[in-house]
């Protein structure tokens, strides 16, 4: 009887440290939403501020083309020009004209590359604060979920996105 207990303990005891050697020989995975983090990553509401302040500013010049241009109309409708001033005239709403597209599509082109240096530098921050919340937590692997199918189905538990957003917040705040 004695034999028998001794060889029930040892099996429960080999039993119970199996287990626990597969439990920590498996993976400890999670996934979070990427589109969700970098919406509510604050580093993202800066950089959107200073690209919508570049923008508003860029717009203004813009603005201050199409009015130039509008008061030299104006003037024309309000007085008779015949001849050579016609022609100068003319010359300058073209040149206005000119000028207007020309930094139009120049705005255009800088806000595009403004909005991908900006993005850059964002998704550069989330990347570091992500692998910094990975070894803090013990993750073996965290995912990046954008809702495209690169994670096709997975348990809401194994979702950290409002965790890691906490986490970059804090950490980007310097807590």
């Amino acid at each position: 009887m004695k034999a028998i207990l001794i060889t029930l303990s040892i099996n429960l005891a080999l039993l119970l440290a199996g287990a626990f050697w597969v439990e920590s020989q498996t993976p400890s995975l999670a996934y979070i939403d990427i589109t969700e983090v970098f919406g509510k990553f604050q580093l993202t509401e800066e950089m959107n501020s200073k690209a919508d302040n570049s923008q508003r500013i860029r717009k203004n010049v813009l603005d201050s083309l199409k009015i130039k241009a509008e008061l030299r109309v104006g003037k024309l409708r309000s007085q008779t020009v015949k001849g050579a001033e016609l022609a100068q005239v003319n010359l300058e709403l073209r040149a206005i004209e000119d000028e207007y597209y020309r930094k139009h599509e120049e705005f255009a082109e800088a806000n595009k590359n403004e909005e991908k240096r900006y993005n850059q530098q964002i998704i550069e921050q989330i990347n570091q604060y992500v692998e910094e919340y990975r070894k803090i937590t013990g993750f073996d692997c965290i995912l990046g979920n954008t809702g495209s199918g690169n994670v096709m189905a997975a348990s809401e538990t194994l979702d950290i996105t409002d965790d890691v957003i906490a986490y970059i917040n804090k950490r980007y705040e310097g807590r």
